[in-house]
C-alpha cells in the first residue's frame, strides 16, 4: 500500500496533474480502511487460524497473546490508512511530514506503555 502509493503519487506530481494526486489519496485511504475493515470483520476467524499453527505453552502467555492481537486488529484500519498517507506523502517528497509522523506516533506509544 505505502510503496504503490509512493510511485504512483510521484508521476501525478512530476506530471503537474493535481486531480490525479487527490484521487490517490482517497484511493490510498479507501483501500487502508477496506482492508482494515476486512481484518476487523475476519478477527476471530483468523485469530483460530493462527492460534491452530501458534500453540501458546501456558495460560497466561494465551491471555498475553490475546490482548496483543485484540490490539493490532483493533488498531489495524489506523495502521493500513496510515500506510496510505506516508506513501502519499512520500511521492509528493514530503518525507520530512513522513518522519515528523512517525515521530508523534512512536512517542505517543511510548507515553501509552
Amino acid at each position: 500500500l505505502r510503496k504503490g502509493t509512493t510511485g504512483l503519487t510521484a508521476q501525478a506530481h512530476g506530471r503537474g496533474d493535481t486531480e490525479e494526486l487527490r484521487a490517490l489519496a482517497v484511493r490510498a485511504l479507501g483501500l487502508g480502511a477496506l482492508l482494515g475493515s476486512l481484518l476487523l470483520a475476519f478477527r476471530d476467524p483468523l485469530r483460530c487460524l493462527v492460534y491452530t499453527w501458534l500453540s501458546a505453552p501456558d495460560p497466561a502467555t494465551s491471555a498475553a497473546a490475546d490482548l496483543y492481537y485484540n490490539a493490532r486488529t483493533i488498531g489495524g484500519p489506523a495502521a493500513l490508512a496510515n500506510f496510505g498517507i506516508q506513501g502519499w506523502l512520500l511521492g509528493l517528497q514530503c518525507s520530512s511530514r513522513v518522519l515528523l509522523q512517525q515521530l508523534v506516533l512512536n512517542l505517543s506509544n511510548i507515553m501509552l506503555c
